[in-house]
């Protein structure tokens, strides 16, 4: 396994390794705002989005919960139409200037379909890459795609499992297979929850999403 962290710029000083990503509700001890930027996987702006994350809670505050999704069974759950249309699209990523990547593609390991996907960092869509037909979709409809994407998410509820962190917890995600996002509350103020902090690490992928 290669350890590969995304934002080294802004480690902390409490930090045990250069490897470990760490986040917390207080900037004083870690990056804020991790995670809340929409359902996501782990580094889609890269050429091979990372294989896995493990998240390990350090301090635990009375409300932070993390998310999951298996993307195969929102994909396997898409109507006929919708899932057409978004086996079409690829996305691009925002300003970070990464990669083209299909929005569906196979799982690397497991051959099963998943997303390339990030709600919160994605600049647009193509239609049809690489084909005499291919088009840029314009913003407008470039959004109502990343819409569509939180739809189904929403409407996939009863597949989500939140899991509830309790001191000391040690959570590895296939990062391509489950897609995540942070709850609302893992934001709040120290003095209304407490001391919110997590060591996070990502592995390096070894497969660029292809169809």
């Amino acid at each position: 396994m290669v350890w590969r962290n995304r934002i080294n710029i802004l480690q902390t000083p409490q930090v045990p390794a250069q490897y470990i990503f760490r986040v917390s509700n207080d900037c004083n001890e870690g990056c804020t705002n991790v995670g809340r930027t929409g359902w996501h996987i782990d580094g889609s702006f890269q050429n091979a989005p990372f294989s896995h994350s493990l998240y390990h809670i350090i301090a635990v505050p009375r409300q932070s919960n993390t998310s999951f999704l298996p993307l195969t069974d929102l994909i396997n759950n898409l109507p006929e139409k919708r899932r057409q249309l978004w086996e079409r699209l690829w996305m691009v990523s925002d300003k970070r200037q990464g990669p083209v990547h299909p929005l569906i593609y196979k799982h690397p390991e497991t051959g099963q379909p998943v997303l390339c996907f990030h709600l919160g960092m994605t600049e647009g869509f193509l239609l049809d890459y690489g084909s005499s037909e291919q088009k840029l979709c314009d913003p407008q409809t470039s959004n109502n795609i990343l819409k569509q994407i939180k739809e189904e998410v929403l409407k996939n509820v009863d597949l989500i499992y939140q899991h509830v962190y309790k001191e000391g917890d040690l959570v590895i995600s296939d990062n391509l297979a489950v897609g995540h996002e942070a709850s609302p509350d893992t934001q709040l103020s120290r003095d209304k929850i407490g001391l919110r902090v997590m060591h996070r690490v990502t592995i390096k992928g070894k497969s660029c999403p292809s169809k």
